[in-house]
């Protein structure tokens, strides 16, 4: 038998496994199964049932719940409704998973499969190849790559190639170096780039800050992968606090770095007098004291919906931000 072990039971479109056909009764059990000892939702469950009629029977889950419990990972069943797939591959698979990480120099292979189980469905050979590939390329530190975006192992090497040159055809000096402060640039689409480019040369014309938006980002990584709606409700909230150039200039890092609706909620306490100092150093007042976001958004949507006028920021937020997605 191979590493990746066969899965531990298989079925087909007639609700068939190893020959025996499954009941309705036992089919119920087993989405019952899933659902209260997994915890999987409705959707999930729905789109399962699509790929494998079968399921999986108690005996196979509860025997992966345990073998998980028994290699220490934290919440076996959490990394279970993450990717249902590690339930196809067989306790010593995975073993060959924990250890072979290591190996290559992992960290710490127990927290990469535990933070991204679907690392599980590349076999230890791809990894190799990825960790190769990346090397070739010029990047110094491949594993700790995959540690931090454990995503790259699903993208084939031309798109990493075609961002790596998208990249150098903007004006990055270094975009070897970029990817590596910040791997979340290889998810993000090559317009997504220059739409984060294009509204920092708008703020540029408006407060006349004689930036480069391309030192800006490299100066500033994280910068890169803040989402775009994020940096679009800042923009409109500094309009209100009509900072100067240098003010923004200084103030860049901790104004996109700081949490949003602490930003916000900030936003609508503010003064007459206030700076855009005030604003960052209010806003961190608030997200001390660890209220949820959920919370926040509570209190931003009284606040602006007692308004007489409707507001363009919180008209950007309640678009970009749901409450449903929130925690």
């Amino acid at each position: 038998m191979s590493e990746k072990e066969q899965p531990i039971e298989s079925s087909d479109q007639f609700h068939y496994e190893k020959g025996r056909l499954l009941s309705n009764e036992e089919l119920e059990f087993r989405e019952f199964c899933l659902t209260l000892i997994i915890g999987i939702d409705q959707n999930k469950l729905n789109k399962l049932k699509d790929r494998r009629p079968a399921l999986y029977s108690l005996e196979a889950i509860e025997k992966h719940v345990n073998g998980l419990n028994d290699r220490k990972f934290k919440d076996p069943r959490e990394m279970i409704r993450t990717s249902l797939s590690i339930l196809n591959f067989g306790l010593k698979y995975i073993d060959g998973h924990i250890n072979g990480l290591a190996a290559r120099g992992f960290v710490n292979s127990h927290k990469t499969i535990e933070s991204a189980p679907r690392i599980l469905e590349h076999p230890l050979e791809c990894i190799d190849s990825k960790i190769t590939d990346l090397r070739k390329r010029g990047f110094l530190t491949p594993v700790s790559l995959i540690e931090r975006l454990p995503r790259i192992l699903d993208f084939n090497m031309k798109n990493i190639d075609e961002k790596i040159s998208g990249l150098n055809a903007r004006g990055f000096t270094d975009p070897i170096h970029l990817i590596e402060s910040c791997p979340s640039i290889l998810c993000l689409s090559l317009n997504n780039i220059d739409a984060k480019i294009e509204v920092l040369e708008r703020l540029n014309k408006l407060y006349k800050l004689d930036l480069n938006p391309i030192k800006v980002i490299e100066q500033n990584t994280t910068l890169i992968s803040t989402k775009l709606e994020k940096i679009f409700i800042l923009a409109r909230i500094l309009r209100e606090y009509k900072p100067t150039a240098d003010e923004i200039k200084r103030k860049i890092n901790p104004l996109y770095t700081t949490n949003l609706e602490s930003m916000i909620l900030s936003y609508t306490q503010k003064r007459p007098d206030d700076t855009i100092s005030n604003l960052i150093y209010n806003a961190r007042e608030i997200q001390s004291q660890k209220f949820s976001n959920k919370e926040k958004r509570i209190s931003i949507d009284n606040f602006f919906q007692k308004q007489d006028e409707p507001n363009k920021i919180y008209r950007d937020y309640i678009r970009a931000y749901p409450i449903k997605k929130m925690k």
